[in-house]
Formats: C-alpha cells, sequence, structure tokens
C-alpha cells in the first residue's frame, strides 16, 4: 500500500500533465489574423519607405553637374610654332529637373493618377439617341 506521501506526489504530477498549455481554436485564429494584419501593414511601410528613398537617389543623381570642357592644342611646327591646331569643346549641364517634395510628399515629382472613370471613357454612349431599323 503507498503511503499519503507517494500518493501526494503522483497527484501534483498528474495535474501537472493536466494544466499544461491548451490552446483554444479561437485564441490561434485570433493570434493568426492579427499577425497577418500586422505583415501586410508592415510590407506597405517597406514599399513607401523603398519609393522614397529611389526618389531620394534620383534627385541627388539628378541634381549632380556633369559640365565638362577641354583644350587640346597641338603644334606642327613644335614648341612655339606659328600655327597650332586647336580643338576645343564644352558642354553645360543644365540645372537639376527633379524636385524632391519634402515629407509626406511624392518623390522626386512622381505623381499618381487615378483610372478613369466609366463616364470620362471615350467613345462611349450610355444613351443612344435614334431608332433601330
Amino acid at each position: 500500500m503507498r503511503s499519503l506521501k507517494t500518493n501526494l506526489r503522483l497527484a501534483k504530477r498528474i495535474s501537472r500533465r493536466q494544466r499544461r498549455g491548451n490552446a483554444s481554436v479561437i485564441s490561434i485564429v485570433l493570434m493568426f489574423v492579427l499577425l497577418c494584419i500586422g505583415i501586410i501593414v508592415g510590407a506597405v511601410a517597406i514599399r513607401d519607405q523603398i519609393v522614397q528613398e529611389y526618389g531620394d537617389f534620383a534627385v541627388a543623381l539628378d541634381s549632380l553637374s556633369q559640365s565638362f570642357s577641354y583644350r587640346i592644342e597641338i603644334d606642327p611646327d613644335g614648341p612655339g610654332g606659328d600655327s597650332p591646331t586647336i580643338w576645343e569643346a564644352e558642354f553645360i549641364d543644365d540645372n537639376a529637373t527633379l524636385v524632391d517634395g519634402g515629407p509626406n510628399e511624392a518623390p522626386a515629382g512622381i505623381t499618381f493618377v487615378n483610372p478613369p472613370t466609366p463616364d470620362q471613357r471615350e467613345g462611349v454612349v450610355d444613351n443612344p439617341a435614334g431608332t433601330i431599323p
């Protein structure tokens, strides 16, 4: 026959096994839904920041000046000759064309256009007039 002490130990072991974490289906579904919403929101934020960085990079590249000029002088008679041949070229880069709108603005002048609604399409006749032959 077992002692009272041994029976209490067995009862504690059994109750520990029974109290191990049980998760209901509703809690698992709720956690999965919250995780999916968080992933979608995070992906949208990452996409927006990547587009912003590309726009900032385009503005930085556009603002670089690539102007140059050179002069080549060749004297066929040697140094100090009377008729040197001179070639010159010059390129002046225009001012930057892209401008960054700042925070909460579309980067580098990118504009987003909504697709036309059915009323704005060309050649659509919603209410035809006339008679059918």
